[in-house]
C-alpha cells in the first residue's frame, strides 16, 4: 500500500545503525503486483545524530513501481544519512522519482532507480554529494540501465546536475526529455573515481536562455 507523510521533517533515528532503515511498498516475499506510491511531500530527511542508511523501496517483480517523492536530503536534524537508496524499478513499468532539491550524504551511496524526474523551480541546479561526512565519498548511481523504462530527464525546464563523489564511482544511464525537458549541462567531480554510462546522454544546449549541454567530467577513468 502508499505510504504517505505530510508535516516536517522526516528524521532518520534506526536504532540498530549499520542495518538499513526500510520503507517498502511492495513487501510480499515475491515482490509482486503493483508497487505502493511513497509521498513524503517536500519534507527534507536527515539523520538525528548516527550513521543511518534509508531505503526507499516502491519495486515490482511483475507489475508497475509505485512513484517516489521527498524533499532536500541533508542534516537538519543534525547528521547527514550514511546512504540513500531509492528503488522504483518495475516490470511493467517504473515508478516515477521525484528530486526536487539537492541529496547529501556522509560518506555513503547515493542510489536511484527508476524514472528519475529533476527540479521543481525552472533554472534549478539539482546536486549530489556524497563526500559531506567523509573525504572519500561513496558512489552514485542514477538509473544505471538496469530499469526498464526509466530514463532521467528535467520536472521543468532548464534544470542542471552537479555531481561529487570526492573519489567514489559515478554510473549513469539513459538522459532525455522524457520530463518537460532535457538536462543540461551535467558537471561531475569524482576525485579517483571512474564515470560509467549505460545508454544514451542527451542534454539541452539552448544559447537563448544561456544554456549549453555540456557534460563535464573531473576524475578517474
Amino acid at each position: 500500500g502508499d505510504f504517505t507523510f505530510s508535516g516536517g521533517n522526516v528524521i532518520v533515528a534506526d536504532a540498530t545503525p549499520g542495518d538499513p532503515l526500510l520503507v517498502d511498498t511492495n513487501a510480499d516475499g515475491a515482490n509482486s503486483g503493483t508497487g505502493g506510491n511513497i509521498d513524503l511531500g517536500v519534507s527534507r530527511i536527515s539523520g538525528s545524530g548516527g550513521s543511518y542508511d534509508l531505503i526507499l523501496d516502491t519495486s515490482s517483480a511483475d507489475a508497475a513501481a509505485g512513484n517516489v517523492s521527498f524533499g532536500i536530503v541533508d542534516n537538519t536534524a543534525g547528521s547527514y544519512l550514511h546512504s540513500f537508496t531509492v528503488d522504483a524499478r518495475g516490470n511493467t513499468a517504473d515508478g516515477q522519482v521525484n528530486i526536487i532539491g539537492n541529496i547529501s550524504t556522509g560518506g555513503g551511496d547515493i542510489s536511484l532507480w527508476g524514472d528519475i524526474r529533476l527540479g521543481n523551480t525552472a533554472g534549478q541546479t539539482i546536486g549530489f554529494d556524497t563526500a559531506q561526512s567523509s573525504a572519500t565519498g561513496g558512489n552514485v548511481i542514477v538509473d544505471d540501465g538496469t530499469v526498464q523504462y526509466g530514463t532521467v530527464s528535467g520536472a521543468v525546464a532548464d534544470v542542471n546536475l552537479v555531481i561529487n563523489t570526492g573519489g567514489g564511482s559515478v554510473t549513469l544511464g539513459i538522459f532525455d526529455n522524457a520530463g518537460a525537458d532535457y538536462l543540461g549541462p551535467v558537471s561531475i567531480t569524482s576525485g579517483a573515481g571512474s564515470l560509467a554510462l549505460t545508454g544514451n546522454v542527451s542534454l539541452d544546449n539552448d544559447a537563448t536562455n544561456g544554456r549549453n549541454g555540456d557534460l563535464v567530467f573531473s576524475g578517474g577513468n
